[in-house]
């Protein structure tokens, strides 16, 4: 390219004289050198801007897809989780049922299955994760058939023995807590050493209070140096319960009642501490463990 001199004239708008500049050819040069440089940082930082802005909405359009991911994950990781505890509920209800009304129950462990509560140790192995998955669902198919078996003979032990399983005491009677249990203890009000027939479920007073199995009422009383205020029920095959130191009671004697009906309220009557219900449960009068004849089942 041939460079020339070039001279550059300054008309001002008003009146005044007139300017003339003249760039060598090396000036012109110089200014074409930044002019070309100029073009090509320009060049090269919008090239630069687009190719970043293209990485940048790849990677943001990723980290969604990884988060979508991860929700789906976790959310799968989840619902398993959540199936394997209502399982795990299932099979104590099953075992206790099972020992309740007297049916052999073999447990059978499983093998070759990772715990069930392994789930989160591995969230980021997504290969971890996916055999621990297997690994639940194909426990849960086997012992799922293996209960289904059980389930079988329960059921027709309950047909065969209707009457027997209406009869059994098998729910709690009140809520609230054991503040003392079937034991030998040492008598608050006396200080004596003494067998403790029952268990004591503490709580508010005026708790609705139920019967445990289907019988007829055979003592209402009030003895205050006693139960207080006392309902006992017949069951039928050797049962029966009694309930003390009841705020109120609205059964009377001979009634006929059913499994969960409400019998009275919780109370403090009688030689008594403080606000509970005393629960007993006897076997041809003989008291036994209650605790032993409640199934603590809510699959929630």
């Amino acid at each position: 390219m041939r460079l020339i001199e070039k001279e550059v004239l300054i008309i001002p708008k008003s009146k005044g004289n007139i300017r003339k500049f003249r760039f060598s050819k090396s000036i012109q040069l110089l200014i074409l050198i930044i002019i070309v440089g100029l073009v090509g940082v320009i060049g090269s930082i919008g090239y630069d801007y687009i190719s970043l802005k293209k990485q940048m909405t790849d990677y943001i359009a990723l980290i969604e897809e990884n988060q979508i991911l991860k929700g789906e994950n976790e959310k799968v990781s989840s619902d398993l989780l959540r199936i394997a505890r209502k399982y795990e509920k299932v099979k104590l209800f099953e075992e206790e049922l099972s020992s309740l009304i007297g049916i052999n129950h073999e447990v059978q462990n499983s093998k070759g299955g990772p715990d069930f509560y392994s789930l989160y140790n591995d969230e980021h192995n997504t290969e971890r994760l996916n055999e621990i998955r297997n690994g639940i669902i194909n426990n849960l198919k086997r012992e799922l058939a293996e209960k289904e078996d059980n389930f079988i003979k329960i059921k027709d032990f309950i047909y065969k023995n209707n009457s027997l399983i209406a009869a059994t005491p098998s729910i709690w009677p009140v809520k609230g807590f054991i503040s003392s249990g079937f034991k030998w203890r040492t008598n608050p009000l006396t200080g004596k050493k003494e067998f403790h027939k029952g268990i004591d479920i503490a709580g508010p007073i005026g708790t609705s209070v139920k019967s445990t199995a289907d019988g007829i009422v055979t003592r209402a009383e009030n003895n205050p140096y006693g139960y207080g205020n006392l309902i006992e029920i017949k069951h039928g095959f050797g049962f029966s319960t009694r309930y003390g130191h009841m705020n109120s009671y609205n059964v009377k004697l001979g009634q006929i009642v059913k499994r969960g009906q409400i019998i009275g309220t919780r109370g403090s009557t009688g030689r008594s501490t403080g606000p509970h219900l005393h629960y007993e449960v006897r076997i041809s009068n003989k008291p036994v463990n209650p605790v032993n004849f409640i199934l603590d089942y809510n699959l929630e």
